[in-house]
């Protein structure tokens, strides 16, 4: 199958931003490949070729994720904050955001900007409890948390709730976020105090709709 084929499959599959994404990847696949070549040729060692090729390949791929997901959230037509108000009377919140991906806290900044409410993005455990704490203390509290349970090299979410629950928080409502959550951990985090369970990837309605059932 040549990738002519393979992109019109995929985009009736998928949908347009899949062929998109995989098309780029492609080129710059095809523009690194031309490169190792090159390299052949200068006689530079084989593992040095190929640490040079998976490197420039991660770096490319993340690049371009951050740069779609950016650019999609941008794209959102002006009507979509229209949905903050299509359920009852509209009512802004401080969220605090708490995600090691720098793609996923910018996406779901601008999200929550476009639906109204106010965005305060921390990427590691701690930062986060610090961003909590200058909030009380300034009388001008979160309403929302949403916390990624697993942030590398960090505490993650379950363990910043704890330490809120433990220095007095009692208002917070706190969403877990999280690629895959089963039943068993689903039961465990509503026990530890969670007030919703928000899988990956979210769209902007039922991030709209969340917000409003808190």
């Amino acid at each position: 199958m040549d990738t002519h084929s393979f992109l019109l499959i995929l985009g009736a599959l998928l949908g347009a931003g899949a062929v998109v994404l995989v098309g780029l990847v492609l080129r710059k696949l095809e523009k690194i490949r031309e490169e190792v070549t090159s390299a052949r040729t200068r006689s530079i060692p084989l593992l040095q070729q190929t640490v040079t090729l998976n490197q420039t390949l991660i770096a490319e791929i993340r690049s371009l994720r951050m740069e779609m997901q950016q650019d999609w959230a941008q794209s959102l037509p002006d009507d979509s904050v229209s949905t903050r108000t299509s359920v009852g009377e509209f009512k802004e919140r401080k969220i605090l955001i708490l995600d090691d991906d720098p793609s996923t806290c910018s996406m779901l900044s601008t999200m929550l900007q476009r639906l109204g409410h106010r965005a305060v993005v921390t990427r590691r455990g701690n930062d986060a409890v610090t961003a909590w704490r200058r909030a009380v203390e300034t009388g001008d509290p979160f309403d929302i948390a949403i916390f990624d349970l697993i942030i590398p090299g960090s505490i993650g979410g379950r363990d910043v709730w704890q330490q809120l629950r433990i220095a007095g928080e009692r208002h917070l409502k706190v969403v877990a976020c999280s690629g895959y959550i089963d039943d068993t951990i689903h039961a465990e985090l509503i026990a530890e105090g969670f007030s919703h369970i928000l899988s990956k990837p979210f769209q902007l309605q039922s991030l709209g709709e969340m917000i409003r059932q808190l």
